[in-house]
Order: structure tokens, then sequence, then C-alpha cells
């Protein structure tokens, strides 16, 4: 068990409170009000090239248990991937994110593992331009993801996470920048 891995509540910085020294370094993300209107608390990114990137050194690897949390919100819904957090390298279950997919015409909420099912898995929730908190969770052999709190998709997965680099915003490859 890693127990906490990293800690970023944005209160007016991208500063890891985990005491694991995982701070995040801003380039062009803004801070703005969050899901309570409270002013500096979270970063709004443009979704041409805003990012906030963290050394990731004790990050789960391999197909280590874990768990990803985040309140996310979408300023617009563009017809393409947009990468809201990740961690991991471009090649097939070697990633750990999620984005807001764009597939069979539908804005959904995915689990990233870099590569189409099976690696890649939608909650079936369209998305939409409101906060929503979004768990992803891993057992060495399910994902589970939950939307607001209720378990929206279930699935084996095969993951071989490598990398030691978090990247909030965009994709590992610096693409498909998040706007929101």
């Amino acid at each position: 068990d890693l127990g906490l891995v990293a800690h970023y509540p944005f209160d007016g910085n991208a500063s890891d409170i985990s005491g694991n020294g995982n701070h995040g370094t801003v380039d062009g993300a803004e801070l703005t009000t969050d899901r309570f209107e409270t002013a500096s608390r979270a970063y709004r990114f443009d979704g041409i090239n805003d990012k906030i990137s963290a050394p990731f050194t004790n990050a789960p690897l391999g197909d280590a248990n874990r768990t990803l949390s985040l309140w996310v919100k979408a300023d617009s819904l563009e017809n393409e991937n947009k990468h809201a957090i990740n961690w991991g390298t471009m090649e097939n279950g070697k990633a750990f994110g999620l984005i807001k997919g764009y597939y069979n015409n539908k804005h959904e909420w995915i689990f990233y593992s870099h590569g189409l099912i099976p690696y890649d898995r939608s909650s079936g929730v369209q998305t939409d331009t409101q906060w929503h908190q979004v768990t992803i969770t891993y057992d060495a052999t399910t994902i589970r993801t939950y939307i607001d709190g209720t378990l929206r998709d279930s699935g084996a997965v095969a993951l071989n996470t490598t990398g030691a680099q978090l990247l909030i915003g965009t994709a590992l490859d610096n693409n498909g920048h998040w706007k929101g």
C-alpha cells in the first residue's frame, strides 16, 4: 500500500501537500474560482497549451492498486479527446488518467490508459460543462469509474503503467489540451 501519493488542493498554487514533494509547475494555467465560487482554488486551462506538470517518482506503477480522484469541469465540448490528468507512457496499457473522449458522436468521461478498448474504458456518462467529481480505482485487475459518487463503469484491464511524470491539462505527448 503506497498510501497518499499526491494531494493538490490548488489553494493558490500547485503544491503537493501529501508530504511527498510532487509539487506541480504551472505552465500557462490560471487560478480561477472552484465549484463553490471560491477565488484562486482551481486552475483554468485554455485548451491550447496550458498544463501543470509534476515529478511523480512515487506514482503507482505496473499493476499496483491505485485511486485517482478529482473535481473537473469542461468549458466546452470540442469534437476531439481532451486530457484532464494522466501519468505514464504513451503505449497501450502504460498510462493512467481521465479524458473527455469523443467517440461515436458522443462526449464521454473515459478512463485512459492509452489505447482503445480493452485499454481505455468509457464511463457511459455524457460530458457536459458542469463540475463533476470523477474517481477511478484499480485493484490490479479491475478499473472502476465513479462519476459524482455513482459507479458508472467496471471492467477488467491489464495495466503496466510506466513513467514518472504527472500531467494535468494535457496528454503525455503535450497534445489534447484540456479546456476548463
